[in-house]
């Protein structure tokens, strides 16, 4: 089994991130769904950056930490809603961390790595 990482940075420019994006699906990749969906919100959202510790972060960036953490602490199964503040809270909060690492950095490298690393050391514990 083996893995292949593609990098690409578009500094910003819609243009240039609507060009990587379609490059990237071309190749096959289908694991960019936080940074399509960061990109994606952005877009019609178009509010004021707010500069937090120097990462510029936007009403469309805040939305999507609700979602991470909504989407971690509500849950269907077996014909009932489940529902954790906790795990809304605790995963609301690593995705402002992980926003934050994405629009201080301009790249999502750290983010990924970040959120796999977490991923990795859950499932030892």
């Amino acid at each position: 089994m083996g893995a292949k990482v593609y990098t690409q940075s578009a500094n910003g420019d819609v243009t240039t991130q609507i060009s990587q994006i379609e490059n990237m699906i071309s190749r096959g990749v289908d694991v960019l769904v936080i940074g399509v969906l960061l990109f994606c919100i952005s877009l019609p959202i178009v509010s004021k950056r707010y500069s937090l510790a120097s990462a510029p972060i936007n009403i469309g960036g805040l939305l999507l930490v609700l979602l991470f953490g909504l989407v971690h602490g509500v849950m269907f199964s077996a014909g009932e809603w489940y529902f954790s503040f906790t795990s809304i809270l605790l995963t609301g909060g690593y995705g402002f961390i992980l926003l934050w690492l994405r629009e201080r950095t301009g790249s999502l490298v750290f983010p990924i790595l970040a959120h796999n690393s977490v991923n990795f050391v859950g499932q030892l514990i």
